[in-house]
């Protein structure tokens, strides 16, 4: 979990207080940590939330309450946002698996019900990412009137999430995400498609892929999401006049059409090995589906810049290894 606040900065009353409560910091998360960073001035602290020992939880998010309530000096009116990106659940977890998780997140939410009890004069947002792909799995031109209709227990643990946050009280401001395919790159992150492709491409190894050529998909840039919610927390404005929200390109792409456009992007053909069945069906969505202020960036450029984040991280983590082998040879000389 990561803290973010900038009580530090403010100075009674001309500026209301602000916090951030980060819980996730996967692809999704560290897009949107690295957004509010840029757009803002923040004091950052990682906090460690145990996800599997429920005692734990609570007294972590105790601590957390008792630390808070303690930094807060002064009256003049704050903002409090709370989102949960978290989870390690995917498209293949069982209902068992996926009960854990559930049961972390209503605790996150107990925690925010409770902020909005210690912090009456605050605004209270939080800010839930859910699942397009899961929601509406199967469905094509999705539009304004299509419903969600969950095919597996990941998609099933999405809804009732967002049923359950919906059941908050009216002082909590509510604000739903449901993105499509996302990819991009983060550090100890989970690869999706793309990023495996372009991966596997760069090393010259076969990527093995649970679908068929033509499947049809929306993908959807980490860190579009990423700009859109730290904006919406920054200036505090709203989307939508509906607190749930479709995040997707509207431009859907099949499997073989990814790979094309990668091997563009890499200058060399990429070896793909298909398995017969599929661990998902097709989506597609209508661009009057977005909320305002949505941008998706163009599939090309967005795999190019995984590629350019790939290289660098690379490059990175090369000049690393080498600076302690040189370091470790002198030490010995």
């Amino acid at each position: 979990m990561v803290v973010l606040s900038n009580f530090a900065a403010q100075k009674e009353p001309v500026e209301p207080w602000r916090v951030v409560l980060l819980f996730g910091i996967g692809l999704i998360g560290q897009a949107v940590l690295g957004e509010l960073l840029r757009r803002s001035r923040f004091d950052i602290q990682l906090w460690f939330y145990s996800w599997y020992d429920p005692q734990q939880q609570q007294a972590q998010l105790n601590n957390l309450l008792t630390q808070l309530h303690n930094q807060v000096t002064y009256s003049t009116n704050g903002r409090i946002n709370l989102i949960w990106s978290a989870g390690k659940g995917g498209f293949s977890s069982l209902r068992e698996e996926l009960a854990q998780e559930l049961a972390s997140f209503n605790r996150v939410l107990e925690c925010a019900k409770e902020l909005t009890r210690i912090f009456p004069q605050a605004t209270h947002t939080f800010h839930l990412l859910s699942s397009a792909g899961g929601l509406f799995e199967g469905q094509i031109g999705i539009g304004l009137n299509s419903l969600p209709a969950p095919l597996r227990p990941y998609a099933e643990l999405k809804l009732h999430q967002e049923e359950r946050l919906l059941t908050l009280p009216a002082q909590l401001i509510k604000r739903i995400y449901r993105p499509s395919s996302v990819y991009g790159f983060a550090y100890g992150a989970r690869k999706g498609l793309i990023t495996t492709l372009i991966e596997n491409g760069l090393a010259q190894r076969v990527s093995k892929i649970f679908g068929q050529m033509e499947t049809l998909r929306d993908y959807v840039l980490c860190d579009d999401i990423g700009r859109f919610i730290a904006k919406q927390i920054i200036a505090s404005s709203i989307a939508s006049s509906t607190p749930i929200m479709i995040l997707a390109s509207g431009r859907a792409a099949t499997i073989s059409e990814i790979k094309y456009r990668i091997e563009n992007v890499l200058g060399r053909h990429i070896y793909v090995y298909y398995q017969a069945e599929s661990i998902a069906a097709h989506n597609s969505y209508r661009q009057e589906i977005f909320p305002p202020g949505w941008q998706a960036t163009d599939l090309t450029i967005g795999i190019r810049q995984v590629y350019h984040q790939l290289m660098n991280s690379a490059c990175s983590s090369l000049l690393t290894k080498t600076y302690f082998k040189l370091l470790s040879l002198k030490s010995v000389s």
